[in-house]
């Protein structure tokens, strides 16, 4: 007896579903956004989703690719959509926040960071980022809570812990900031926080340290710069000053008036009379 006719066809064996396939192409972009071949990360994303508009996890990465481009609201368009697809997602919801925020609207990005909180309550990098947002918007005893909750659900979150080191100092707390600060030794950033901080208590021995400890990682900070030259001429070292003022201008011809200030008015430094003194000191020319 023959047999009928069937009218579907098997795949071959070994064929892979379009499924897969769309899987297998968002861990190609997601393995090239890791390399920083953005450009080639995003044909890829955009090939997967053709097929297959309805892959949350797609448009999620998407999204945190326009993110990492600097397109916040093309970023925060993106995100809405995997939201959409995905509003169990905390994680996706987070990273809509921070584009929302960086987009400029804060009320969207704190609403999805608190919902994002709702779906789950310990998520390290929600609270970080709506702690953020409420101490720009001088939120300050919330922000501390939210931030605390962050280093409480990841105690290695550096950059939680440098967030709250200054809120804490806005707050007037400059121990709990310094303690805080310390738990972030990678970070220049908070090796500059912690110097200012130091500064201003005129513990310039202790600020010095902090603010070699912040160039020594990013040399681009002027703040630390000049807060370190301070620190030491008021210590009496005027010609380790004089190197660093020298290195600052070397980078940023701007700083001139910053460091002409620093030289004439710490308390234990030379006493500038004649600004041609003054430039030859920095090896500075007016050009």
């Amino acid at each position: 007896m023959a047999r009928p006719a069937r009218n579907h066809r098997h795949p071959a064996p070994g064929a892979r579903s379009p499924q897969t396939a769309a899987l297998e192409r968002l861990a190609r972009a997601e393995a090239l956004i890791a390399a920083g071949r953005l450009a080639q990360a995003s044909r890829r994303l955009d090939a997967a989703l053709a097929g297959h508009p309805d892959l949350a996890q797609g448009w999620h990465m998407k999204g945190v690719l326009a993110l990492m481009q600097g397109r916040a609201a093309a970023a925060a368009d993106v995100l809405a959509r995997a939201v959409a697809l995905a509003p169990e997602d905390a994680v996706c919801r987070t990273n809509l926040g921070i584009a929302q925020h960086q987009a400029g609207r804060p009320a969207h990005a704190e609403a999805s960071f608190r919902r994002a909180l709702e779906l789950q309550e310990h998520l390290a990098q929600a609270h970080y980022n709506l702690g953020v947002l409420l101490r720009e918007q001088a939120r300050l005893e919330e922000a501390e809570t939210h931030l605390r909750r962050a280093v409480a659900a990841d105690a290695n979150y550096e950059k939680a812990w440098l967030e709250l080191g200054r809120v804490q100092r806005e707050r007037g707390r400059v121990a709990d900031a310094l303690a805080s600060l310390a738990r972030a030794p990678s970070l220049a950033a908070a090796q500059e926080e912690a110097g200012l901080i130091e500064q201003a208590q005129e513990c310039y021995a202790a600020a010095i340290r902090h603010l070699r400890a912040a160039l020594s990682r990013e040399p681009e900070r002027p703040v630390a710069a000049l807060a370190l030259g301070f620190c030491l001429q008021e210590t009496g070292q005027v010609d380790a000053a004089l190197e660093v003022y020298r290195a600052a201008l070397a980078r940023d011809r701007s700083l001139y008036g910053a460091v002409m200030k620093n030289l004439t008015t710490a308390a234990k430094g030379r006493l500038w009379l004649r600004p041609a003194d003054l430039r030859q000191a920095l090896a500075w020319d007016p050009g």
